[in-house]
This record gives C-alpha cells, structure tokens and sequence, in this order.
C-alpha cells in the first residue's frame, strides 16, 4: 500500500505550483506538471476523500503494472493533494495496431485482477459504485433504445481514452488517472477504449477493433461489443452534457446515427 508523506518532508503547494505548466487535461481536478517531469493532481475541495483513498489504494494494488506511483499526499487550502511519480512516453492519440494489442492487454490486467480482489469483502467495500451522470434521466427513452445492461463485476479504469495512456515507441509505459476508476462491466472499459481509439465516423473500425480486442485475449469480438460502445457514448454524452461541455452534442450524434443504422 502506498503511504502518505507528511507535508513537511514535501514542498508546499505553491512553491509546487510556481515551477509547474498546468496540464490541459485536468477535468475532475487540476493538474500540473513539474519541472522534475513529476505531476500533481490537486482535487477541488467538494471531492469526495473517499474517492482519493480509493484511487491511492488501488494504484497500490496494481504496482505490479504500468501505473505511476504516488510520491505523496497531502492537503493544501485549495483541496487534497497528490503528488506522482514521472512516467516517460507521449499519448498514442493515433495509436498503432500494435499498441492497441498492448492497450487490450493492459485492461485485461486489470479487469483479471479485479475480480480476484473484489473476493475480498474489505476491497469490495471500499469501491465506489458505478453509475450514470444524474442527467442520465432526462435520455430515458434513447437508454432504453441501446442493448446494454452493465454488469458489476470487475475493476474498471473507466477512462481509458489516449491523453491517459502513454508509449514509449510501441512499449507501453504508463496508464494514468484512476480518478474515475469504479466498479462495473468490463465491457464498459473495453467500449469507451473502441470508441475513443477504433471508431470511423460513426462505425467501429473492424481491423483496429480486433487489434485491441486481440490484446485482450480475445474474450470479445467486436459485433458483441457494439452496445458497449453505445453505452459508452451514451454515458460520455451525459457527463460532458453534465460538466456543461459542447463536445457532447457530437457523442450525441454519434450515437443517433448508429442506432438508426439498426433500427
């Protein structure tokens, strides 16, 4: 398990803050990166704690894999703070047939690991639930349209897009930002990936599908996937529509599209 550092043996907020570029890919929290390659996640104050004591927990129990390690936490008076470990490698916003056999892999590890730990009672607990954004509700009939009933079942990332997973060339070097890391269907984690990296348009690319699914172990094909990433843009289409984001009106389209095509 990995341990807190008391703030006195760690630079205060601001001198952090004073030799960092903030990152543009903070949503639930802002993050910076530091000159020292290290970045720190500083939460707004109405985050829930248990949820960083889950994150911090689970980030131990996958050490054995490419998760960054968590140098420290501490609290600062703008909200709780994390403090991690540098990790080499640039976001496969194009990712290659390669690297999506080693993305399918990656969750895998995860999902396989899961379900052993959620055998025991204390880790299982501990898991916030997953679940739709709120404004969910107001889509009842569209939902009711997409084949998909999650499962609860397993660990999941929950946000496996590219500017969270990092190469170096066709090495996989890091998997980031378990913040929204929950409990829930595998499948869920494997049609946000196929949406975020394998989509054309509005249909899933079969050859990258089977590229990423084949990393996977090949538990899944793609047509048995295909309300899995229904839902994916369902639930991704609600939490930019929830946070006030315009790019929801895309995922909206998106999903409109390819459930007229089966209709």
């Amino acid at each position: 398990m990995s341990q807190a550092v008391s703030r006195k043996l760690l630079p205060d907020a601001d001198t952090l803050l004073r030799t960092s570029t903030k990152s543009r890919y903070g949503i639930s929290a802002d993050v910076y990166i530091l000159e020292d390659g290290n970045f720190l996640k500083i939460f707004p104050a109405s985050y829930e704690k248990s949820r960083i004591e889950w994150e911090k927990m689970l980030l131990a129990h996958l050490s054995h894999m490419q998760v960054p390690r968590i140098v420290g936490s501490f609290s600062t008076q703008r909200g709780e703070a994390i403090l991690y470990e540098r990790l080499d490698g640039t976001h496969p916003f194009e990712p290659s047939t390669p690297q999506l056999a080693r993305i399918g892999a990656f969750l895998a590890g995860v999902h396989d690991y899961g379900k052993k730990a959620l055998a025991q009672s204390d880790f299982a607990n501990y898991a916030p639930a997953y679940e739709l954004p709120a404004v969910a509700r107001h889509f009842e009939k569209l939902r009711r349209r997409i084949d998909f009933e999650p499962r609860r079942e397993t660990i999941l990332h929950c946000d496996p897009f590219p500017d969270n997973i990092l190469f170096v060339g066709e090495r996989l070097s890091g998997f980031i930002d378990f913040s929204d890391a929950s409990l829930g269907d595998p499948r869920f984690d494997l049609g946000v990936a196929l949406m975020s990296m394998c989509m054309d348009e509005d249909r899933v690319d079969r050859g990258r599908a089977e590229a990423l699914l084949g990393g996977y172990g090949g538990v899944y094909s793609a047509d048995s996937l295909e309300g899995a990433v229904d839902f994916a843009l369902f639930h991704y289409m609600a939490k930019r529509l929830d946070m006030g984001k315009k790019s929801y009106l895309k995922l909206y389209e998106i999903l409109i599209k390819r459930l007229k095509k089966r209709s």
